[in-house]
C-alpha cells in the first residue's frame, strides 16, 4: 500500500527546502572541544535514546558552530563504548550456514564484470570497449574494488569479513580489525587475518595499504581526525582511502530529527555532511578525490517507523522504552509502499547532496606517484 499522500507532500517539501534548519537551542561551551577542529562551541539539537536496545541513559547531540560536525555532547568515555555493542549487534553477528551470499554462484554477466575488471588478473582494456565494459562491469558487481597498486586491501571495521573474503577471492592481499570479539571469531572462521583492535590500537605497517575502507567507521569513533590521520599513515604510495558514512546534511535527518534510523544512538558518536567530512580530512592532510552523496529509502522508511512507532519524546523510564521497542519490532517497517513511493524523490535528493549516505575517496596528495 502507498504511503499517503500527506507523508509524500512532508517529504517532498523537505527536500525541495535547502536551507540548514537546526532545533531549537542555545549555544554551549562544554568542556569537551570538537573532535575535528577544537571548538567549544555547539548548539544544542536535541535528545536522544537507544532505539535498538533498552537503556536508562539520555544522550544530547550539538552541532559545532565552527565547522558543523554533529557529535554526542558530552563525548562517552572510551572505556564506555563497549558497553553500547552487545553480543547481539547485527553487524558483528556471523554469517547465517550457509552465507548465501557467499554461496550464490554468480552468473555470466557478474563473472564477465569480474574477469575484466575487477579480477587482479583482469584484462583491462583502454579504447572505447574498455571505457564501455568499465561501466558495465560497474554496474554489475555492486561492491567491489578495482585491481590498485600491489592489490593490498585494510578493512576497517570489518565485521564478519565478507567484504575481505569477496576480494581475498579475486586474488587481493587481505587484512582487516574490528573491535569486537564475536565479528573477529567470525573472520577466524573463514581464515580471514583479522585483528580485534581499533585503528590506533592496531599493529600494521605503514606506507603499506594500496586500499583502506572505513565504511561506516567514522562515526563510531571518538577521535575522527586521528583515525584519518592513522589511515594516512598505513596507506601505500596511490593509494585510497574509502569512506561511506551517514549524511547528516542529508533528507532524513532534516525530515525526521532524532527519529532518523541513521542517527543510531550512542553508537554513532559523529555524524558529518559534506562540509564537516571535507574538514576533517584534508586537516587530516588528505584530499578528496571524490565525494558523493547516495539514496536510500530503506532509512527513510525506518526512520517513518520509528517516528510512528516510537516517538519522537523520550520515553519516560526502562519499562517504557522496553515497551517501546517491542511495539517498534512487533509491527516491521510498515514501509515497503512508502519505499516504492519515495525512491524517486530520494534520488533527486541524492543528485542534490542530499542523500542518507556519503561516500568519500581521499588520497595523500604528498605520496602520489
Amino acid at each position: 500500500m502507498l504511503a499517503p499522500l500527506g507523508d509524500l507532500a512532508r517529504v517532498a517539501a523537505v527536500a525541495a527546502d535547502t536551507t540548514d534548519r537546526v532545533s531549537p537551542g542555545g549555544l554551549r561551551h562544554g568542556p569537551q572541544p570538537c573532535s575535528t577542529c577544537g571548538s567549544d562551541r555547539f548548539r544544542t539539537l536535541f535528545e536522544a535514546w537507544d532505539r535498538q536496545f533498552a537503556r536508562r541513559e539520555d544522550w544530547v547531540y550539538g552541532r559545532c558552530e565552527a565547522c558543523g560536525l554533529v557529535s554526542l555532547r558530552p563525548l562517552p568515555r572510551e572505556p564506555e563504548l563497549a558497553s553500547y555493542y552487545p553480543r547481539d549487534y547485527a553487524p558483528h553477528a556471523p554469517p547465517s550456514a550457509p552465507d548465501r551470499g557467499d554461496a550464490r554462484r554468480p552468473g555470466a554477466l557478474e563473472r564477465f564484470a569480474v574477469r575484466h575488471r575487477f579480477g587482479t588478473d583482469a584484462s583491462r582494456r583502454t579504447d572505447a570497449w574498455g571505457r564501455v565494459g568499465r561501466g558495465l562491469s560497474r554496474w554489475l558487481a555492486r561492491g567491489l574494488i578495482e585491481p590498485r597498486g600491489s592489490n593490498r586491501l585494510l578493512d576497517v571495521g570489518c565485521g564478519s569479513g565478507r567484504v575481505l573474503e569477496r576480494h581475498r577471492a579475486l586474488g587481493w592481499e587481505v587484512r582487516g580489525i574490528d573491535p569486537g570479539a564475536r565479528a573477529v571469531e567470525a573472520c577466524h572462521a573463514r581464515g580471514l587475518p583479522v585483528q580485534q583492535a581499533g585503528l590506533l590500537e592496531a599493529d600494521l605497517p605503514s606506507r603499506h595499504f594500496d586500499v583502506i575502507l572505513l565504511h561506516h567507521v567514522i562515526e563510531h569513533v571518538p577521535r575522527p581526525l586521528d583515525a584519518l590521520r592513522r589511515a594516512r599513515e598505513l596507506l601505500a604510495p596511490s593509494g585510497e582511502v574509502h569512506v561511506v558514512t551517514p549524511n547528516v546534511g542529508g533528507l532524513g535527518f532534516r525530515l525526521y530529527g532524532s527519529c532518523w534510523y541513521a542517527l543510531d544512538a550512542p553508537r554513532h558518536l559523529h555524524l558529518f555532511d559534506r562540509g564537516s567530512l571535507s574538514r576533517v580530512c584534508e586537516s587530516a592532510g588528505l584530499s578528496v578525490a571524490s565525494m558523493t552523496s547516495e539514496p536510500s529509502a530503506r532509512i527513510l522508511a525506518s526512520s517513518r517507523h520509528y517516528q510512528r512507532s516510537q516517538g519522537a519524546t523520550l520515553p519516560p523510564g526502562l519499562a517504557a522504552r522496553s515497551a517501546a521497542l517491542e511495539r517498534s519490532r512487533g509491527r516491521g517497517d510498515g514501509g515497503r509502499g512508502f519505499r516504492r513511493a519515495i525512491r524517486p524523490v530520494t534520488r533527486v535528493a541524492a543528485w542534490l547532496g542530499g542523500g542518507e549516505i556519503l561516500r568519500a575517496t581521499l588520497v595523500d596528495p604528498g605520496r602520489r606517484r
